[in-house]
């Protein structure tokens, strides 16, 4: 299990070669798919905005921000060909959960065009308290950080797909959030790729979802963590 967030540190030199440019339409809280460069940098930019933040909850990428232009460049770790997924806050207050699939291509330019281009101050106040008790608890179970929750161990079979094995192990429980730690088994013959989008409605009251990986090899397990919570009543 990843046992801590990681904000990798890279030194890239971006050469000056034209890179394929990707232009996706994004919105608050959805999950896009993108093509990176194996062994190049690719870069990340927000139409008329900038990313204020980039994490994951895998070691599969490296990461440079460009403070000043409010980009960022990325690749994947050791060339691996391994899908990988991390989260995306840009300066209009909205996170976005990017899949980046390698492929063998050049650099490769990625623009978000937001849905949102205006901050709302008062109803970024009113959220950000739920979201970011969202986001504590997440990191809270990848950690393995139990103080602060009332902790079950559980041993729960979840029918999902023939292909693979879920079950849950371990549910974390703080006020009107739930936390619950899924473990999925690729029982099939070849490799399975996730996305969280998939998980979205996965029971009632999903507020927040992250992945140990996006891409789990047969025989092998990785796992999901999902927050549930009634967004009513954490301030939303």
């Amino acid at each position: 299990m990843i046992k801590r967030i990681l904000i990798g540190v890279l030194s890239l030199a971006v050469s000056g070669a034209a890179m394929a440019v990707q232009k996706i339409n994004v919105e608050d809280g959805k999950t896009y798919k993108i093509t990176v460069a194996l062994t190049e940098a690719s870069r990340i930019t927000v139409e008329k905005g900038r990313i204020v933040r980039a994490w994951s909850m895998n070691t599969n990428w490296q990461v440079k921000e460009d403070k000043e232009a409010g980009d960022i460049y990325i690749k994947p770790a050791n060339s691996s060909r391994k899908a990988f997924s991390f989260f995306v806050q840009d300066n209009f207050g909205s996170t976005y959960t990017i899949v980046a699939v390698p492929t063998d291509t050049p650099s490769e330019t990625v623009v978000l065009k937001p849905a949102k281009r205006i901050k709302t101050t008062k109803s970024n106040n009113v959220n950000q308290p739920y979201v970011q008790r969202s986001k504590g608890m997440i990191k809270d179970m990848v950690n393995g950080e139990e103080g602060n929750y009332v902790v079950t161990e559980l041993h729960e079979m979840v029918p999902l797909w023939k292909e693979a094995e879920i079950h849950l192990v371990k549910r974390f429980e703080l006020n009107e959030l739930v936390g619950e730690i899924y473990q999925i088994r690729n029982v099939s013959g070849a490799p399975m790729i996730f996305a969280e989008q998939e998980f979205a409605n996965f029971g009632e009251g999903v507020v927040a979802i992250a992945l140990e990986r996006t891409e789990v090899l047969s025989g092998d397990a990785g796992m999901l963590y999902v927050v549930r919570g009634d967004e009513s009543n954490g301030g939303m």
